[in-house]
C-alpha cells in the first residue's frame, strides 16, 4: 500500500485507518510522510509494525508534505494556511488611485483561478467589493468555488454586489445588522 500520510490510528469522523490495513491484510505500507497530528504522530506507524507490516518511511517525503501543506501547516502552526495574493503595477500601486485597474496578465488570471479552485474560502474586505465588484468563483480553469467570505464592518458592500449573487456559497462578516 502507497500512503503520502502516514495511516491515523484514532477515531474521529471514521475508524482509524491502521485497523482496515492490518485487517485487509496489507504486507508492505510505503509512507510518505509521518502525520504531525498528535493524536497520531508515529502511533499509525508503531501499530502497523506490531502487526507485522513492513514500513518503509519517507518516500518522496517533500512531495508529500507539500501535497498535504494545508493539514500540515494547520497542525504544526496551530493556524489555517493562507495565500495572499495582490496585484500590484510597475510603479507599486494596487489600483489606480481609487479606480479599478486591471494590472493582471491573462496568464496570471488562470493562475488565480487555479488557487481558488484549490482552497477552501476567499477572504475579501468590502472596499473591493465595492471598488472591483468581483465574483470570486472559478471561471478559467475547471474545478469548484470556494467560500466567498467579505468582511464589511459598516456594512457598505451593496446586496447587489456579484459575490453575493448565489452563484458561490458567500460569508458577509460585519458588525452591523444587514
Amino acid at each position: 500500500m502507497y500512503v503520502n500520510l502516514e495511516p491515523c490510528s484514532h477515531h474521529g469522523k471514521t475508524p482509524p485507518c491502521v485497523d482496515r490495513l492490518i485487517a485487509r491484510g496489507v504486507k508492505k505500507l510505503v509512507v510518505g510522510c509521518e502525520d504531525p497530528n498528535p493524536l497520531v504522530k508515529g502511533e499509525g506507524l508503531a501499530r502497523a509494525r506490531e502487526a507485522g507490516i513492513e514500513v518503509m518511511m519517507d518516500v518522496l517525503r517533500d512531495e508529500s508534505r507539500w501535497f498535504n501543506r494545508r493539514f500540515i501547516h494547520s497542525i504544526e502552526q496551530e493556524r489555517p494556511y493562507i495565500i495572499l495574493k495582490w496585484a500590484r503595477s510597475a510603479d507599486g500601486f494596487l489600483d489606480d488611485h481609487g479606480r479599478t485597474a486591471r494590472v493582471s496578465s491573462a496568464e496570471t488570471a488562470v493562475l488565480v483561478h487555479r488557487w481558488r479552485s484549490e482552497e477552501q474560502a476567499i477572504l475579501v474586505g468590502s472596499r473591493t467589493v465595492v471598488n472591483d465588484d468581483p465574483s470570486l468563483t472559478v471561471r478559467h480553469v475547471e474545478g469548484r468555488n470556494p467560500l466567498r467570505v467579505v468582511i464589511d464592518r459598516e456594512n457598505k458592500a451593496p446586496s447587489s454586489s456579484r459575490v453575493f449573487d448565489n452563484s458561490a456559497p458567500a460569508l458577509l462578516i460585519t458588525a452591523t445588522q444587514r
